[in-house]
């Protein structure tokens, strides 16, 4: 159950609406309208009389998304493409055992007690996907005990990586054959004896020649990195980045918030981290391809938002925000839950909000508001029992 409203075009949105999804053939258009007329009588009670209650046809599913690498410096050929195997906060894992379900590595936490350790925190989901084996508490004590091992980067997320390298190098040698023709249509005006030509000429076979040259070395680098990625994929432990320690089964409607309690602790291997691992920060110029499905057809090519895109969008609440030089936007500081409930900053209306910027493995990096709507699930199990739960 979830609260939207509808808005088709420049139109003005709807109103309100409390969308129902009930699992498909199992209610009745009567039974649908019956129920929505008792919600909006309970609705009235509370002197909600501008909301509608709609029904759906839907199914509740917790779906989930080679070593890592350091972030590179933005004049490095392979910047657009090298974001998904960086330990940057939004990154791409998946359990071994299960590489079709993918997620997004959270929050880094240190273990703390004088150990070294550094943990990853992820939706249990992710790396016990619930349709593929049972509910059940997960702890590994024993070091000798077989491991629930975590790797970078789930089958689609490889995919799409090594298909965004491959539309990249495609990309650039078509720019060669434009720089080509261009370099040869100046050198054919160099000899035209108009003076003006001929200085105009030579100023654009400058820039032509620079351009080849860098198209050229681009293509030379996307190649060498996808032979690296190649590489490491095919050798099995190579993406193996650590393993599960603690992972409670989910449990539904927990605390007295009832919100779901769904999460995993992975310790991660320090030396294939320790050279690539910069903390909890947020790679704000990371950008990767997203394939949709079941199509392999190119959707687009990443959502890379500019510096200026960070600082132009909504300027009222942006005042304090300074775009990162090396893009790496650490995390600061915890946000209360009084801030959530009344933001101190405006948006281009005057009106409270609270901005958030997200870097996750379906979307890539975005920007936008924190609404504060919560959406309620009921969880129905075989034995015909269900949970209710907030997300």
């Amino acid at each position: 159950m979830d609260i939207i409203r509808f808005g088709i075009g420049d139109e003005p949105s709807g109103p309100p609406v409390v969308w129902i999804g009930v699992a498909p053939q199992t209610v009745s258009t009567e039974d649908a309208r019956t129920s929505a007329n008792e919600c909006l009588d309970l609705l009235r009670q509370f002197d909600m009389d501008d909301v509608e209650v709609e029904f759906r046809e839907s199914s509740y599913v917790r779906t989930g998304r080679p070593c890592p690498r350091k972030p590179v410096i933005n004049c490095r050929p392979t910047v657009n493409v090298h974001g998904a195997p960086t330990p940057a906060l939004g990154l791409s894992i998946a359990a071994q055992a299960t590489p079709c379900a993918e997620g997004t590595g959270a929050l880094y936490l240190a273990e703390g007690g004088g150990s070294q350790n550094v943990l990853l925190l992820t939706a249990r989901h992710v790396l016990f996907p619930p349709n593929r084996g049972s509910n059940l508490d997960y702890a590994h004590t024993d070091p000798s005990a077989p491991r629930h091992d975590v790797v970078v980067l789930g089958t689609r997320a490889f995919d799409n990586l090594m298909e965004s390298i491959k539309i990249t190098i495609d990309t650039q040698a078509h720019m060669v054959e434009l720089y080509e023709q261009q370099t040869d249509m100046w050198r054919e005006r160099l000899t035209s004896g108009d003076e003006d030509v001929v200085e105009e000429a030579n100023m654009e076979l400058a820039h032509t020649l620079k351009s080849l040259n860098e198209a050229n070395k681009t293509i030379k680098a996307l190649d060498n990195f996808l032979d690296e990625v190649k590489t490491d994929s095919s050798q099995a432990t190579e993406g193996v980045i650590g393993h599960v320690v603690r992972s409670p089964p989910i449990t539904f409607g927990a605390d007295t918030e009832g919100f779901t309690e769904d999460y995993a602790v992975v310790k991660l291997d320090g030396a294939k981290f320790k050279k690539a691992f910069k903390g909890n920060v947020i790679d704000l110029g990371a950008s990767r391809l997203i394939l949709p499905r079941p199509s392999r057809l190119l959707l687009y090519l990443g959502t890379k938002i500019s510096a200026s895109g960070f600082t132009l969008k909504n300027i009222r609440a942006a005042t304090k925000f300074r775009y990162p030089a090396d893009r790496l936007l650490p995390f600061q500081g915890i946000i209360s839950e009084d801030l959530m409930h009344h933001p101190h900053l405006l948006d281009q209306d005057g009106e409270g909000c609270l901005f958030v910027i997200k870097n996750g493995n379906a979307t890539s990096v975005t920007i936008g508001r924190a609404t504060g709507i919560f959406s309620y699930i009921c969880q129905y199990f075989s034995d015909d029992t269900y949970q209710i739960s907030k997300e």
